[in-house]
């Protein structure tokens, strides 16, 4: 296994860590399961393996658990049309604080399942040590990596939105998913183009 782990490093963005050299004299703490990244498959993963009394661990380089699903993806997107149907005139602000208000609702519902199942959650960027140690790096809670031994691994990293070549994404005229959820964009524009007709793009319309 050890021998694809650049192949990992370069197809996940997951680089060797810059604090290998570092030393601690408390060992690494083990999980059967080390999931990396928070979003569906990796919530669904993490929850069934503790079903079946395996010590699991998610670790999500933000605090905010849930994946792009919740934050930028599906349940923002699909609060964002439902928004759209509440009232004659409305706001992109108006918008804006509805999806921050189910956002942070399907946040607490998470913690608490992953709470519920004794799953730990570990905030901060992992990197692979080796085939069976990450060390994980949070500057706000830890001045040195720390270090978690894992019996298996799954990689649920998630996407971001891809941009063509052709039209590039500006911020200003042309947007992508995540840019159109930014309140600094002002009002709703009275019509609009949406490129791609997956579940995001048919939910923006």
């Amino acid at each position: 296994m050890l021998r694809h782990l650049p192949h990992l490093r370069r197809a996940f963005g997951l680089q060797k860590s810059r604090c290998a050299h570092l030393s601690t004299s408390v060992s690494p703490k083990e999980y059967d399961l080390i999931v990396i990244g928070s979003g569906p498959s990796g919530l669904q993963c993490a929850l069934e393996s503790a079903k079946m009394g395996k010590s699991v661990a998610i670790i999500d380089k933000s605090e905010e658990i849930g994946g792009v699903c919740v934050h930028t993806g599906t349940i923002p997107s699909k609060t964002f049309r439902e928004a759209s149907y509440s009232r004659e005139r409305i706001t992109l602000s108006d918008i804006l604080h509805r999806v921050n208000v189910v956002v942070s609702s399907e946040m607490d519902v998470i913690r608490a399942q992953l709470k519920a199942a004794h799953v730990q959650i570990i905030p901060g960027k992992a990197r692979f040590e080796n085939a069976n140690e990450v060390s994980v790096e949070n500057g706000t809670v830890h001045r040195e990596a720390m270090i978690y031994r894992g019996k298996k691994f799954l990689i649920a990293c998630g996407t971001y939105p891809a941009h063509s070549p052709v039209v590039p994404v500006d911020g200003e005229v042309i947007l992508d998913s995540d840019g159109i959820l930014d309140a600094s964009k002002g009002e709703l524009p009275k019509s609009w183009i949406v490129v791609g007709a997956g579940v995001i793009g048919t939910s923006s319309q």
